[in-house]
């Protein structure tokens, strides 16, 4: 599973949340900068709301989590699930598939896949839910886009 994040629109949004760590100067105030060592650059950080200063900022949204599971009965049928999926309104979120994880795979919009919301893990805060009804290929993966849409 890969987490794609784009931004949009991404002028002021990103830099007005990174003046809030004046400790990060430099390459470490940069979108793909990592400065806590947690595996999740200061973008995704920023998308997910945690502490780009802090590895362990509220642990149970920092983390990224992704289950894919088959549907019982519906054998060409495979359940996403991930969180965090913010509700505020402020993102939102597209499932793309690939039968290659080559290097030049070119990753599509999954037809027909519409992520919902699951249950609420925290305030503003619920699982992703999605389900492909078409996984009928013997290698499919999956990748979740996070849009920012507004302040």
């Amino acid at each position: 599973m890969d987490l794609k994040t784009q931004i949009a629109p991404a002028s002021g949004l990103f830099e007005d949340y990174m003046a809030g760590f004046a400790s990060l100067t430099g390459a470490n105030a940069t979108r793909t900068a990592d400065p806590d060592g947690d595996a999740m650059t200061n973008e995704a950080e920023w998308l997910f709301g945690t502490d780009p200063t802090n590895r362990h900022s509220n642990k149970a949204l920092h983390t990224l989590v992704v289950m894919i599971a088959p549907v019982t009965g519906e054998p060409d049928s495979r359940d996403i699930t991930f969180t965090p999926k913010y509700h505020d309104g402020s993102r939102t979120y597209r499932i793309f598939s690939s039968t290659d994880l080559g290097k030049n795979v070119a990753w599509q919009p999954a037809a027909g896949i519409a992520v919902t919301d699951g249950p609420q893990i925290a305030p503003g805060v619920v699982e992703g839910k999605a389900r492909d009804n078409a996984a009928t290929p013997e290698k499919k993966f999956y990748q979740i886009e996070a849009n920012v849409t507004g302040p």
